[in-house]
């Protein structure tokens, strides 16, 4: 069985080896060079996910093999991607959902129109905008690129003077900037039905970069994951999104839920790893079900999802940035911890280590899990203290 994947998460195409397909891998240069990949057969290396550069090796492929399904992890040139599956007659995303989720101006003006809670909002394309913004809405603000992921270019305007400070090269989003807990929610649509996999509590680095340090899956109480069913679905249901998952940014302040944003792709951060650890169910096998011919087994599949999730939880561990002197992990003491689940050691003698301003820019990460989000973090925390690396 041959199946098409566009995109990064080799967890995702682990999982599809494991399900007994044969993997056509796209991946852009930028992520090749970055990672060494152990999955893919055969790998096809690309400038980037432009139509242009990949339209024809799709095609191509689909001429020589018979294709099950073309399954894009990317937001990068989301919406060519999915119009050329279209075209192909394969199971896609709604257009109009990624047109949607992938401009977050239309999205604020979604959620306008469906009546749910939201923040002012304009478009921005310079300075003068932004102070006109600024001084209307009388808080702090965030400024933001249209499009994007990741955290990258994401700015706090809270004072006269970081105005001043302020660049801005494209045409922006201006919000009114919220404070409170915020979370993720992580869902998979099936012929309009959406399912709750995961609600993602996030904790963030906050100004300037705001920078997501830590998710924990599957921790929220009952009375937040009623509210947050409710109106999450109602916004899949204005974006029409009928096959897909979702990741949907949230923030609840006083008990008003507000949006900050919407993707039509799976959440990034290894929170599929741990909605799987937490549900029972690998996220992917679903996502790879749905846009194949075996889509007739989703309802059966669906039903094997815990109804008493785990808690889980994943910490990106922050260090001073410089060239690494000393490495020191206690990985026997690690491995040994009532609760660890997992741990990424990237560090190496005299290599760098990343100054934290998006979520790129991230070093290792470890994984923990228990009864509730205070016994993961209290886990996260004991894990973190036999980490130790210095840098000069």
């Amino acid at each position: 069985m041959n199946i098409i994947g566009i995109g990064n998460p080799e967890f995702a195409y682990k999982t599809l080896s494991k399900m007994g397909y044969r993997i056509f891998y796209i991946v852009s240069r930028k992520q090749y060079k970055k990672k060494k990949f152990t999955v893919g057969d055969p790998l096809i290396v690309v400038e980037s996910y432009s139509e242009e550069n990949i339209k024809w090796i799709i095609e191509s492929i689909c001429q020589k093999h018979k294709i099950k399904g073309i399954i894009n992890f990317e937001e990068e040139n989301q919406y060519e991607i999915q119009k050329i599956i279209q075209q192909l007659g394969l199971t896609s995303i709604n257009l109009k959902a990624v047109e949607i989720a992938n401009d977050k101006f239309k999205t604020r003006r979604l959620i306008d129109n469906l009546g749910l809670d939201n923040v002012p909002y304009e478009l921005v394309k310079n300075k003068d905008e932004i102070t006109q913004f600024y001084k209307y809405v009388g808080s702090p603000i965030i400024v933001k690129p249209i499009s994007g992921t990741g955290s990258v270019n994401i700015q706090l305007i809270d004072s006269n003077i970081s105005l001043q400070n302020f660049k801005i090269e494209e045409t922006c989003i201006a919000e009114q900037y919220i404070s409170g807990e915020e979370y993720s929610v992580e869902c998979i649509s099936i012929n309009g039905v959406h399912h709750l996999l995961g609600i993602t509590d996030k904790e963030i680095t906050g100004v300037p970069y705001f920078v997501e340090r830590q998710h924990v899956v599957n921790g929220v109480g009952v009375e937040y994951k009623k509210l947050i069913k409710e109106k999450v679905f109602k916004l899949l249901d204005g974006l029409q999104l009928k096959d897909g998952i979702s990741h949907t940014e949230i923030k609840i302040n006083k008990n008003n839920l507000y949006f900050v944003e919407v993707h039509v792709r799976p959440g990034g951060d290894c929170i599929m790893d741990l909605v799987e650890k937490s549900i029972g169910l690998n996220p992917y096998v679903l996502l790879t079900t749905l846009f194949t011919e075996q889509r007739k087994t989703l309802e059966k599949l669906i039903t094997k999802i815990s109804d008493k999730p785990i808690t889980v939880g994943i910490r990106y561990l922050q260090h001073k940035y410089g060239k690494i002197s000393s490495i020191n992990i206690n990985e026997e003491a690690i491995q040994n911890t009532k609760g660890f689940f997992r741990m990424y050691n990237p560090y190496e003698i005299n290599t760098y280590t990343h100054q934290f301003k998006s979520s790129f820019d991230r070093d290792g990460w470890i994984m923990a899990y228990g009864k509730n989000k205070e016994e993961v973090v209290a886990t996260l925390d004991s894990i973190e203290s036999l980490i130790n690396i210095e840098v000069k």
